[in-house]
C-alpha cells in the first residue's frame, strides 16, 4: 500500500505544479523588434510564397534552377544563416545580402538531374533565417526521365 501512494505521488507533484505554473501573469509579452535569436539577431517574420515547388518532367542530364520565393512581412531585416541541402545532387546559391521588410527574397538552388534517379524524386533544402521559427524546409519534387549512363554517374 505504501508502493502504491509513493508511485503516483511524483506524478501527481509534477501536474500541480504546471497547473499552478502556467497563470497568465506568469507569461510576459515581449515587442517582436526587441527577440533575438541564438545569433543575437533581431527576429524578423516572413511569408512563403513558393515553399513547394514542382519542377515537372526533367531529362536526365539536365540542370534545373530551382527559386523559393519569400516576402519579408516584418520589420526587420531578413539573414539567411545556412542553407543545406538533402542531397548532393542539389547545389544552394547563397543569399549574400539581407532582405530588407517588405521587399522579396529568393532562395536558389541547383539541381543536376545526372547526381539524382529516374523516376520521381522528393528533395529538400534546410533553410535557417532570424524568423521565428528560425527553421524551414522548402521541397521540391521533379520527375526525372530517360536512362541514366555510366558517365552520368561521375
Amino acid at each position: 500500500m505504501v508502493s502504491l501512494t509513493i508511485r503516483y505521488r511524483i506524478p501527481i507533484v509534477l501536474f500541480l505544479m504546471a497547473v499552478l505554473g502556467c497563470r497568465n501573469g506568469a507569461i510576459e509579452k515581449v515587442p517582436p523588434s526587441t527577440v533575438k535569436n541564438n545569433d543575437n539577431q533581431p527576429v524578423t517574420s516572413i511569408k512563403w510564397i513558393d515553399s513547394l515547388v514542382d519542377l515537372g518532367k526533367i531529362p536526365m542530364g539536365d540542370t534545373v534552377l530551382i527559386r523559393f520565393q519569400f516576402i519579408n512581412t516584418g520589420n526587420q531585416p531578413v539573414l539567411v544563416t545556412k542553407c543545406i541541402s538533402s542531397c548532393s545532387c542539389t547545389r544552394v546559391i547563397p543569399l549574400q545580402e539581407a532582405i530588407a521588410p517588405g521587399a522579396k527574397g529568393t532562395i536558389l538552388a541547383v539541381y543536376d538531374t545526372r547526381k539524382s534517379i529516374v523516376g520521381t524524386v522528393y528533395k529538400g533544402l534546410l533553410v535557417t533565417m532570424n524568423t521565428n521559427p528560425p527553421n524551414r524546409l522548402l521541397r521540391y519534387k521533379a520527375e526525372v526521365t530517360g536512362h541514366k549512363t555510366l558517365s552520368g554517374i561521375y
